[in-house]
């Protein structure tokens, strides 16, 4: 990660280990992206591929500035029974922690249960019954407001806490995400092709 904030979100990961793109479980949710795109294979790989479809890729990149004309070549090294390297871009990384996060700790049991945590060690300390009550409401509310953990996420995902100017290479926002479905989840399909470029 430190090479990718060095880089101001520019860094480009290359995994050419058999099932490469594994890799994309370890990212964590919430935390500031680790490239700006991770290339690889969900399939076993031998040295001669990777070696041909990095030069490829490179040397079409470096020559037409075009993340998807780089991708393409690269992927038309490969034999035609060959499964291609998958892309993954910085924004497709994003919504797809940031839609874990939201169905796996923000749906209403896990508010619940979160906010009782918090209000469970308020009553063994002794808060009186209408202190932890506006507590509970109060936690309630903010784990509710997918919006604020939207913006807040997006400015350390992409470094724009750091950087403002990384804002223009990275328009999004929860409501061109969220609120404009069901056309979301297609745009972030066709982002995750295009914002390579």
């Amino acid at each position: 990660m430190a090479a990718n904030e060095a880089t101001r979100l520019n860094l480009i990961v290359f995994v050419s280990t058999c099932y490469g793109l594994d890799i994309a479980t370890l990212f964590q949710p919430l935390e500031p992206a680790p490239a700006r795109i991770v290339i690889g294979p969900m399939r076993p790989i031998d040295v001669p591929e990777i070696d041909r479809a990095t030069r490829a890729f490179y040397h079409s990149l470096f020559r037409d500035r075009n993340g998807v004309a780089a991708a393409t070549a690269m992927n038309a090294t490969l034999e035609p029974d060959r499964m291609p390297f998958l892309v993954l871009t910085a924004e497709w990384m994003f919504m797809q922690i940031l839609l874990g996060y939201f169905n796996d700790a923000t749906n209403e049991p896990q508010i619940a249960a979160r906010a009782e945590r918090v209000v469970a060690e308020m009553i063994l300390r002794g808060m009186p019954p209408a202190a932890t009550a506006l507590q509970r409401d109060t936690l309630r509310t903010f784990l509710r407001d997918r919006k604020h953990v939207f913006d807040s996420t997006y400015q350390r995902y992409f470094f724009v806490n750091q950087y403002p100017e990384i804002a223009d290479r990275f328009r999004m926002t929860y409501e061109s995400c969220f609120d404009e479905a069901p056309q979301a989840e297609s745009r972030t399909s066709e982002d995750s092709s295009s914002a390579a470029s």
